[in-house]
């Protein structure tokens, strides 16, 4: 059976949209209770996201109550929707769509599968590549104590240049090829003396799990969380 509308439809903030990022692909809207527009697209979207039967989520962000998930989006006016799959936004609608077609095609870019969209990582427009950044760093599972320990430990490689790269170089590969298991693991051994144990360590604390020899890291917590370190290191 086709999942409940309560498992596909869900109120939001930056501390909880992650977990549905992680989900698979979703309908990201922005809206407000004094929104006229916003009433009157919100029951469309219901209805769109029921009828897909879990192709997609639909997550609501009330612009009022998560100011900062506003700004960080760069939401101008309400409503605003985002297609987000693989963490990525993928298209851009302010102010409801115009046309049945136009609707109909911001849907199947939320839908299609990442080798059928047509994105290519060379020719992604340039908006949308910031809107995906923004999206990534406010959207960070860490809490605040451990937010605390990774600045601390970015401060202790200071002067190691060649870790600093090679640990940037690890989390650009994770968070811009997120499904792509690959990128999911840490060979400290082939690697070299290219990762030092503080570089270790500051991927440990980003959701890299060591194995119990030491020797290797997979991203086996949310692949998000490497954006909050990707952020502190600039």
């Amino acid at each position: 059976p086709p999942p409940p509308p309560s498992a596909l439809i869900h109120n939001c903030t930056s501390l909880t949209l992650h977990r549905h990022l992680q989900s698979g692909p979703c309908l990201l809207q922005f809206h407000a209770p004094w929104c006229g527009p916003c009433r009157q697209l919100s029951p469309v979207l219901n209805d769109v996201t029921v009828r897909a039967a879990g192709a997609f989520r639909l997550c609501r962000v009330d612009a009022d109550e998560d100011r900062g998930m506003m700004d960080c989006m760069g939401v101008t006016g309400l409503p605003t929707m985002f297609a987000c799959r693989g963490g990525r936004v993928v298209a851009k609608m302010v102010g409801g769509p115009k046309s049945e077609d136009d609707f109909k095609s911001f849907i199947m870019k939320l839908m299609a599968p990442d080798s059928a969209s047509g994105e290519g990582e060379e020719d992604e427009d340039s908006e949308l590549a910031m809107l995906s950044d923004g999206l990534l760093r406010r959207c960070t599972t860490m809490p605040f104590s451990k937010q605390e320990a990774v600045t601390s430990a970015v401060k202790s490689l200071h002067g190691k240049c060649t870790t600093v790269n090679v640990v940037k170089k690890l989390i650009a590969n994770a968070i811009d090829k997120p499904r792509k298991e690959m990128y999911w693991r840490v060979d400290r051994v082939k690697l070299g003396g290219k990762l030092d144990s503080a570089g270790f360590k500051l991927l440990s604390l980003a959701g890299f799990a060591p194995s119990p020899s030491g020797s290797t890291l997979s991203l086996s917590g949310p692949w998000i969380d490497v954006g909050l370190l990707s952020h502190v290191l600039g």
